[in-house]
């Protein structure tokens, strides 16, 4: 069974994944020792900050922990690594999932006043429960009709 994980990403570097098809997400090296736990198959759930605070898509690991990054990357921040990945499930950017909606229903959100603040925080592990919700919830939006 996958591993579920929660990764922040701001909408430029967002859109720059999407350009490059989704292969990779950008890792700083504070968070190395985390995403080396990252496992081929667990899903990636990306939440877009940038005033935006939405799910926008869902990757699958290709492979176990991290890569290098040449060069940083094309971001506008060099990261030194990478997690390969591949799309899984993208929603179209009006069917967003405004993260609001969401928070009475995530443990990790529930119970603060000020859910912002823990959405700063990269690559978390979900537990399965809040993986469930959140995922019903992106697969309710990307269905057709």
């Amino acid at each position: 069974m996958p591993n579920h994980w929660l990764l922040v990403e701001r909408v430029e570097n967002w859109k720059v994944d999407q350009a490059e098809g989704f292969r990779r997400f950008g890792i700083p090296e504070r968070k190395a020792k985390v995403a080396e736990l990252v496992k081929a198959g667990d899903l990636l759930v990306f939440y877009v900050s940038s005033g935006i605070s939405a799910l926008a898509d869902v990757r699958e690991a290709v492979a176990n922990g991290t890569s290098h990054l040449g060069h940083g990357g094309t971001y506008d921040v060099a990261y030194p690594l990478c997690v390969q990945t591949r799309p899984y499930l993208t929603l179209e950017r009006e069917k967003w999932i405004p993260i609001s909606k969401l928070v009475a229903h995530l443990s990790f959100t529930k119970h603060t006043k000020d859910w912002r603040q823990i959405m700063r925080n990269t690559l978390r592990p979900l537990t399965e429960a809040d993986a469930r919700v959140i995922l019903e919830q992106m697969r309710s939006a990307g269905s057709p009709g």
